[in-house]
């Protein structure tokens, strides 16, 4: 939803010899000499099974000097035979379409690609699949066996090993052709492979060459720049630590830097070690073991990443493993909203002071900020190591830093790099950057579907999840279909397969923590509810009125019959019906207002009645518009109420924010300007009177409260209006949200579960027939629709109405009032130290 006025190269690494070889990309052709040409005797290609013994499934990451790889997964199989309860065999094979004409020696050498032919044993019915999981052919081929050759419908199968069904079931026998073959010592290092093509070219790396007697004479280990054993020390890496880099010995620790690291929680302790590792290259894929040097730290709002961020950078600054006191990066780019620049070098001066590092702030699109940048580029600037600007400000002038040499990349709020296929002109600036080592954060990197996760992986680590397509067969659709109203168990069964594999591949680059968690034991206790609220009989009139014209109807009738996305006439009616929802005068003709026909100001005017001397609360919503009118009844109740919206200059959002904190009442913030960054401690209470497309948007909105620094119990109030398509907009929430829970990422609330990923404003004529629905007599549509698909086993805040209950001082005034109808209060779990 848009608010009116807002605008706002690495190594791999394997055991004992520390050496990873290439191992080719999923799908692409190879040119393979059949062994039956004209040409006469043709030897075949060795093929090597990427489920041998030394393909073991499980993360492989190399630190203190050896491989830790996880528990092999089901998918591993040493034996001849791999079967599913003896009704199933499948193997890794190679085939090529059948040529007319001839036969034996007289056929020209054919073009072999990879593939997967699944056995029913108990018919001989073979299938064969492409490496995208789509069927080729299927047939009656006989008694399949390894290292024959056999004909599927007009396919030339060669039978290689076999492979576990379970592999095939997740996904692991198409994703990236499984594990890299056996070792070679010729290979060569591995050099930067640019997004663009780095999905379809592995990189290799050298093997570790013994040291020479001169070299290891040469060698002494050196004493790190800060104590590895002091108390609280935290260190990095060790004199064991294997790196992607095969040209230098290791020679001393890293460790934080005590005046930095005393400031850290345990999980900002693990982040920064998470992230110092991916850094380095010292972690690998599961699939091909190439390393990878960026990573995505996904901790929720509120948990502290600037600092963690921070941390790191000083540390790379100041420190290398090959030589003591010698800086692993001389230039930093961190890249932020353009709220949030000044925000940045107000936290590197607090956490580390104003003489450790001086950041280059650059802010703006104009000549200056150009200028800026060509100066910080130059070879010869030394004294400014970091960069902070906005997505905005690279954006234009992004050329002016294409030939700097910048040795690290920090994207905050990555989650705005969610084009799949990263042709955003943001993202474009930011690989013209060409830098291998990428740090991105966000506290949301799933919002609407697994394309946009594929698109924030992508960039952490070029061609981790294989290319697009491909990722789309293999994982995206069958988890997406395993989550639709009416899959069979089959689909359910492939779907939760390939989600765990998903997360399997990768979990080692994602650092994923939960506020609730780790906020639980460490913050007062946080309530949510969902309030439901009946129109006023204004407002009703006028919602059905609108339901009724033809103009609708007419649209409803042309649109909607694929997943398409909605046309802008239907995107309009439904803005125009959530105003209505907000507030009767924000539609009507009329320029008086009244307060007594909308529900939901009723409300909000109790609340604020009800507020204490030393309570503050903040109201949020997706219109400027809608801030416009409780800025009224703030006005009508003598309340003074500051603002925050996209349209207040970046430079004044800070003394608005510390202003409120220190002394204030009601803060107006819109959803996006209240999305990124913003410190709302001083506030207790939160209103979102109405919900964004994007339940990201939300979530970040409502984590302004409850983080670090808060001393009173928080309460968070979603408004809904009851019966409306704003419940069907909460119901969609909760099916986005579902998707992201089943990644083990945060969702827009803990309301309830199960659903397949939302797609943004995509519906199908049968959604938006149900969308532009009135439900009159209910009490709350969610709860009862909740309630018909899991009956008893319903959650319990879905079977039991709160608003008879609630010991709340803020909803009980509004429900003692009586000026609105509230119909139905969802209190969701409270998140206290014990729960």
């Amino acid at each position: 939803m848009e608010g009116e006025g807002d605008d706002d190269g690495g190594d791999g690494v394997s055991e004992g010899a520390t050496v990873v070889a290439v191992h080719r990309a999923v799908g692409v052709k190879r040119g393979f000499v059949s062994p039956f040409a004209a040409s006469g005797e043709v030897g075949k290609r060795p093929f090597v099974s990427p489920f041998g013994a030394n393909g073991a499934h499980g993360a492989r990451r190399v630190f203190g000097g050896a491989v830790k790889p996880a528990p092999a997964s089901a998918s591993t199989s040493t034996s001849t035979s791999v079967s599913n309860g003896d009704t199933t065999k499948c193997f890794v094979a190679l085939y090529a379409k059948r040529k007319a004409g001839g036969g034996g020696k007289q056929r020209s050498a054919k073009t072999f690609m990879d593939g997967i032919v699944i056995v029913d044993v108990r018919t001989n019915v073979s299938t064969l699949l492409d490496m995208q999981g789509k069927r080729v052919a299927k047939a009656n081929a006989g008694t399949i066996v390894q290292g024959t050759t056999t004909s599927i419908g007009n396919y030339e199968v060669e039978i290689a090993e076999p492979v576990a069904k379970d592999a095939v079931d997740s996904g692991a026998a198409f994703s990236m052709s499984g594990a890299a073959p056996p070792p070679r010592e010729d290979i060569q290092r591995a050099t930067f492979l640019h997004p663009t093509n780095a999905t379809s070219r592995m990189a290799t790396v050298t093997k570790n060459a013994a040291p020479s007697s001169r070299d290891a004479a040469a060698w002494r280990p050196e004493t790190p720049l800060y104590s590895d054993t002091a108390d609280g020390a935290l260190v990095l890496s060790t004199l064991e630590t294997k790196f992607y880099r095969r040209d230098a010995r290791t020679s001393c620790a890293v460790v934080v830097d005590p005046f930095i690291a005393r400031h850290l929680r345990p999980h900002q302790r693990d982040g920064v070690a998470f992230m110092f590792e991916c850094v380095m290259g010292t972690r690998a894929s599961v699939h091909t073991n190439k390393a990878h040097t960026g990573c995505l730290l996904a901790h929720e709002m509120g948990l502290g990443k600037t600092l963690q961020v921070i941390a790191l950078i000083w540390t790379l600054l100041k420190q290398s493993p090959f030589k003591r006191g010698a800086p692993t990066c001389r230039r930093i780019i961190v890249c932020v909203p353009a709220s949030l620049v000044g925000n940045w070098g107000a936290e590197f001066k607090k956490w580390l002071g104003p003489e450790r590092v001086d950041p280059q702030l650059v802010e703006g699109g104009d000549k200056q900020a150009r200028e800026m940048f060509q100066t910080w580029a130059l070879p010869s600037q030394r004294r400014r190591s970091v960069l902070i600007t906005s997505y905005e400000t690279l954006r234009a002038h992004a050329d002016a830093l294409a030939r700097a040499s910048v040795d690290l990349l920090i994207c905050d709020e990555a989650h705005r790099l969610k084009n799949a296929t990263n042709a955003t002109k943001g993202a474009v600036a930011l690989t013209m950057l060409n830098c291998t080592r990428r740090v991105l954060l966000t506290g949301t990197p799933v919002q609407n579907d697994l394309d946009e996760f594929f698109a924030v992986m992508d960039f952490a680590c070029p061609g981790l999840m294989g290319d697009l397509t491909s990722f789309r067969k293999i994982y995206a659709a069958p988890i997406g279909k395993a989550g639709e109203r009416g899959a069979s168990e089959e689909e359910k069964r492939i779907g939760a397969a390939r989600r765990a594999e998903l997360g399997r591949l990768t979990q080692g680059f994602i650092h994923a923590r939960k506020a609730d968690e780790i906020n639980a034991s460490l913050l007062p206790p946080k309530t949510e509810y969902v309030v439901f609220i009946r129109l006023t009989p204004t407002q009703e009139d006028m919602y059905i009125r609108a339901l009724k014209q033809k103009s609708l109807q007419s649209m409803l009738g042309r649109c909607g019959k694929s997943d398409a996305e909605a046309p802008t006439s239907v995107l309009g009616v439904i803005q125009n019906l959530q105003k209505l929802c907000n507030a009767a005068s924000l539609v009507e003709a009329s320029d008086e207002f009244d307060i007594d026909a909308s529900s939901k100001l009723l409300v909000l005017r109790s609340m604020f009645r009800a507020l204490t001397e030393d309570e503050r609360i903040v109201v949020v919503s997706g219109f400027t518009t809608t801030l416009d009118v409780i800025a009224r009844v703030c006005a009508d109740e003598g309340l003074h109420c500051a603002r925050l919206q996209g349209s207040v200059p970046a430079n004044q959002r800070s003394q608005i924010v510390k202003s409120f904190n220190a002394s204030g009442k009601i803060l107006l913030l819109s959803t996006k300007a209240g999305g990124t960054g913003l410190n709302l401690i001083g506030a207790n209470r939160l209103v979102l009177v109405d919900s964004d497309w994007n339940p990201a948007n939300d979530l970040q909105a409502t984590a302004r409260v409850w983080r670090d620094g808060q001393s009173k119990p928080v309460s968070i109030y979603r408004l809904l209006s009851t019966g409306t398509m704003e419940e069907r907009l909460f119901q969609r929430q909760e099916l986005k949200g579902a998707l992201a829970r089943t990644l083990g990422f945060k969702s827009t609330s803990n309301a309830s579960g199960g659903g397949a990923s939302g797609g943004g404003a995509s519906f199908t004529q049968g959604e938006l027939r149900d969308l532009f629905s009135y439900v009159k007599e209910t009490r709350c549509d969610t709860a009862d629709r909740i309630q018909a698909r899991e009956g008893a086993n319903a959650p319990e805040h879905w079977l039991n109405d709160a608003s008879k209950t609630t010991n709340d001082a803020l909803l009980a005034r509004a429900i003692a009032d009586g000026g609105a109808d509230v119909s139905f209060v969802c209190q969701l779990p409270a998140t206290t130290a014990s729960a």
